[in-house]
């Protein structure tokens, strides 16, 4: 039953708290925002909105606290990633929708580095019928146009359509999706691109070969079949990594020395010098200004040399070995791309025309 005088106070509350400025108790909105790019096209994109005490608050179909996937999930479904500081964004495909009483709130939008950053605060008093249009803009030229293309060369465990959606959303144009020793998806090779994949997003799945003393490497572009073993990781040093990048280079595959900075391995030097390695991955899982996380403790004399150090010393050697990029991405703690490499393709955008052009 209920409590008639304690409703008429209830309401004199709101009644002096509206005259005295504050805003009235409103109920719940589900307000929709809309994401073009500089064409007006809709467009996805990794957003992040928040009330003014800075709590986030997640777009409808999506969680404020969302599971955070591991290497243990081997090919999650990724619709939101969790960055420093535990700031928290979901990826969006042109629009989004939030369900909130709120009437001020803070929202960020972003879409990889080609893109100025959205960060502003919006009013919503719930009289306007206009749906909200953030419009995103380029910080310079538009790369495609002038035949730079993006890719990240080390990717595991996340599923096909979630990399195809962080993949827009973080305007990447080339995810290379790595089968390993650790992996569960080695059904998944083809030799050829994903069906899934869109003329200006391209996802190939090729293989990180691993010795823990010998090092690891990225068979890119590899057209035939995977490098034996695939499913095992090796107990000794033996079949080396050079086998293995001979017959990459039978395929016409490309051979990336894996997060050089941090695990250059011992057998790196030697596949240089024998031109086996066609490029080495200075930016991974660690700065390439710090010294490599293993080899150093089997090779002391190593700890003077940083990653970007032993690439220097390689090109001082005259060995003009290009240099790749990749995230090593094995969950939902670091976007797609966050590493890139950039190479400019002669002729039409395709998956072989862009690993020629990291050569």
């Amino acid at each position: 039953m209920i409590n008639k005088p304690n409703v008429i106070w209830i309401l004199m509350g709101y009644i002096l708290l509206a005259a005295q400025g504050a805003p009235p108790y409103k109920p719940t909105d589900t307000i929709q925002i809309n994401i073009v790019d500089e064409y007006g096209t809709p467009t996805a994109a990794r957003v992040r909105v928040t009330d003014m005490e800075g709590n986030y608050l997640a777009p409808v179909g999506h969680e404020t606290d969302f599971a955070m996937t591991t290497s243990m999930d081997q090919e999650p479904v990724e619709t939101d990633v969790l960055l420093d500081e535990q700031r928290r964004f979901a990826y969006v495909n042109g629009m989004f929708q939030l369900q909130t009483s709120e009437q001020l709130l803070r929202v960020e939008v972003v879409k990889g580095f080609n893109y100025k950053i959205y960060d502003d605060t919006l009013r919503f008093d719930g009289n306007s019928e206009e749906v909200p249009t953030i419009f995103l803009l380029p910080a310079f030229e538009n790369l495609p146009d002038i035949s730079w293309y993006s890719g990240d060369v080390h990717v595991h465990h996340i599923n096909v359509e979630s990399a195809l959606l962080e993949m827009k959303a973080e305007d990447l144009n080339v995810c290379n999706l790595l089968i390993s020793d650790f992996t569960l998806d080695h059904d998944k090779f083809t030799g050829e691109i994903v069906p899934e994949s869109e003329s200006e997003h391209l996802i190939f799945y090729g293989q990180e070969y691993r010795e823990n003393s010998l090092g690891h490497i990225n068979l890119l572009n590899l057209t035939q079949h995977l490098i034996e073993p695939s499913k095992v990781q090796r107990q000794h040093q033996y079949p080396l990594n050079m086998e293995a990048m001979d017959q990459a280079h039978k395929q016409s595959g490309h051979v990336s020395w894996a997060h050089f900075a941090a695990w250059p391995g011992l057998e790196g030097p030697l596949a240089v010098v024998m031109k086996k390695v066609d490029a080495v991955e200075i930016l991974c899982t660690i700065d390439p200004f710090y010294q490599p996380i293993f080899v150093s403790r089997v090779v002391p004399e190593v700890r003077i040399n940083s990653g970007l150090k032993l690439w220097y010393r390689l090109l001082n050697c005259g060995f003009k070995i290009p240099i790749t990029a990749g995230t090593d991405k094995m969950g939902n703690f670091v976007t797609v791309g966050a590493n890139r490499t950039y190479a400019q393709v002669e002729g039409p955008f395709t998956y072989q025309n862009w690993v020629e052009a990291l050569n």
